[in-house]
């Protein structure tokens, strides 16, 4: 058994952002392009928003405050050393192929 990492990565790659330890912009290629130049030309349009690209976007919330709760995760996955810690930065939006797949957005 491991350890889950898929709702608590972004939270806790954050903390390196607000440690002045790296800049967000370096962060988000590192999330995106790095994985994304990984896989091959094949994959190239996962590297870029543009015409022709996927559309797959992730909206974040750089200074939410949310505490780590695996009763609340969306996947199977429950294993963290991270549970009850407190993390800065929450993704708030994912759309996949033009399709919101997951949103953690108020109900206004």
């Amino acid at each position: 058994m491991g350890i889950s990492v898929l709702e608590t990565a972004f939270g806790s790659l954050m903390t390196l952002v607000h440690a002045n330890i790296i800049k967000l912009p370096d962060l988000v290629h590192r999330l995106t392009v790095g994985p994304a130049s990984v896989l091959g030309a094949k994959y190239n349009g996962l590297s870029h928003l543009g015409t022709g690209s996927f559309a797959d976007i992730v909206l974040i919330d750089t200074e939410e405050k949310w505490t780590v709760n695996t009763n609340k995760f969306n996947s199977k996955g429950k294993n963290t050393p991270l549970e009850s810690s407190e993390l800065r930065g929450k993704v708030k939006l994912t759309i996949a192929n033009g399709q919101i797949a997951y949103e953690d957005m108020p109900n206004d």
